[in-house]
């Protein structure tokens, strides 16, 4: 869903190729919410904390468990077949470009633990809403209960 707007009885949501009419929505769009509650009026304080990741492709990863760092701030996480390294979040919004600086850091303080790290597999940058008080927001619309925040 692109752009939602409330109708007579009811909410209208608009994706690229449809138009949907329904009685009431849901909106639990992630990072991507506070863009379709202020569509509706609504302003929520939500922010986008990205976090960056890193993963290497191996048969049998260093741990078993996951495992944190804390001096480092980072997490160590074992997965099937590949060693997952995240971590280092930022405030940064939706649409600012990635910082190559963050991948950097992750991979220097993840071969300081394991040396014999080789080069990662992929990584990415992911979206997560964040709100200041770190409180979900669960509730009906203040426009309505035609649309709840999740």
């Amino acid at each position: 869903v692109t752009a939602i707007s409330r109708e007579r009885n009811g909410v209208r949501m608009m994706a690229p190729a449809h138009s949907i009419h329904a009685r009431a929505a849901v909106i639990a769009a992630g990072a991507h919410s506070r863009g379709l509650a202020l569509q509706l009026g609504e302003r929520v304080p939500l922010d986008t904390e990205r976090g960056y990741h890193l993963e290497f492709d191996m048969e049998t990863p260093p741990v078993e468990r996951p495992v944190c760092p804390t001096h480092h701030g980072f997490y160590f996480c074992p997965m099937r077949g590949r060693l997952r390294v995240a971590g280092t979040v930022e405030l940064g919004g939706l649409t600012a470009p990635s910082n190559p600086r963050r991948l950097e850091v992750l991979l220097a303080n993840a071969r300081r633990i394991f040396p014999t790290l080789g080069e990662p597999s992929r990584s990415w940058m992911g979206f997560r809403p964040s709100m200041p008080d770190s409180v979900p927001v669960i509730r009906p619309s203040r426009g309505g209960r035609d649309v709840v925040f999740a």
